[in-house]
């Protein structure tokens, strides 16, 4: 069968992207000239000069020893037998918002639900350093975001980042935007969210597999949850925070900007409280004022009584003993019930939801 122009556009995609001294700024200048990687491919040789010229004599050389079905071939073999799937943006299933912005990802890998990528989604951002305030109401807003059916998209950094995932997967999907390869994960200590967000939401990367984790590569990570979103809520900044550069390619690509006020004295809110005064940034005080303004109707929450917490039984009655007297962090509750991580992850969640415990900094619970 005929492979469609879509179809060649995606494989000469995974072509180009296989060239790691290609930096992403030669991409986009190849792209500029030849508009389809198809047309890239399959004018190698005629335009040798203007190829050479923009990635240099050995890289063109490489090019082209690596011309051919089979290579491509064994490229998507190996990405197959590492539980990795890609997707270039000439297939129908990539975000036609994401597709829009001024430098969209040629090629995103993955794991997990890519029809998320089409969904209504909504960025959570924040600080790194967030305080207490910070963590709940990221947690508060991405919850009560996914239970009324938007799809969260935040970078999986410690922080902000971290609790706005957490939220999401108590009620609904979220989706993990990484600046580096899909099999590193950074932190590392978010290995078990990676794996839970993979398994029922979605990782995303325009990054090939084994590619660190650098710097320079979280502004640019920035421009990927901006342009999948609706809209940035942007939970605790400082004015000079990485938070910013997001906010920037929320602006430039006409995305809408929420932000949560804080405290006046605490560094953590200087940034979302200057965007407030400044109206740059819509003022969120509760997730419904997120839902109205894209007129969604929010769910009539049923509230559970905390009386049930005497009822308790099985793991979470365990639990319930554990942390009736302190508070216990992940790895001690993990180490002394000597359970999975998995299985203590999902009752942790499902007890937040009925209102029985509390999650706070520093991935330590306690008696709600």
């Amino acid at each position: 069968m005929k492979k469609s122009n879509n179809d060649i556009n995606e494989r000469a995609s995974l072509w180009l992207d296989s060239f790691s001294s290609i930096t992403l700024k030669q991409k986009f200048l190849l792209l500029d000239y030849f508009i389809e990687p198809m047309n890239l491919y399959d004018n190698l040789i005629s335009d040798k000069d203007y190829i050479q010229a923009v990635v240099g004599e050995n890289v063109y050389k490489k090019m082209s020893l690596s011309k051919s079905d089979n290579y491509i071939d064994d490229l998507i073999y190996d990405l197959d037998n590492q539980g990795v799937k890609f997707i270039s943006k000439y297939n129908d299933k990539y975000s036609n918002l994401l597709a829009s912005i001024k430098k969209p990802p040629l090629l995103l890998y993955y794991k997990g639900d890519i029809d998320l990528l089409k969904s209504f989604c909504i960025g959570i951002v924040g600080t790194r350093h967030c305080t207490h305030y910070g963590a709940d109401c990221a947690r508060k807003f991405a919850s009560e975001l996914a239970d009324n059916g938007i799809t969260i998209v935040s970078g999986l950094a410690t922080g902000i980042d971290t609790f706005a995932h957490e939220g999401a997967l108590m009620t609904g999907k979220t989706i993990a935007v990484f600046a580096g390869g899909i099999d590193i994960v950074y932190p590392s200590s978010n290995n078990n969210l990676a794996q839970s967000i993979a398994e029922s939401g979605l990782i995303i990367t325009e990054h090939k597999p084994h590619t660190p984790t650098r710097n320079y590569n979280f502004p640019i990570r920035s421009r990927i949850i901006a342009g999948l979103s609706r809209g940035i809520l942007i939970v605790e900044s400082s004015y000079n925070g990485g938070t910013m550069h997001t906010k920037e390619y929320a602006l430039s690509e006409n995305r809408d900007v929420f932000c949560i006020p804080g405290n006046i004295t605490s560094s953590a809110s200087t940034g979302t409280n200057i965007l407030i005064r400044n109206q740059e940034a819509i003022c969120a005080l509760s997730p419904n004022d997120i839902l109205s303004y894209y007129y969604i109707t929010p769910k009539v929450k049923v509230v559970s009584s905390c009386k049930e917490i005497d009822k308790v039984s099985g793991l979470e009655g365990q639990i319930v003993e554990l942390l009736e007297y302190e508070t216990m962090n992940f790895e001690d509750i993990k180490t002394k019930l000597s359970i999975d991580a998995k299985t203590l992850m999902r009752t942790l969640t499902q007890m937040e939801i009925k209102g029985f415990i509390k999650k706070l900094a520093g991935n330590m619970f306690t008696i709600k």
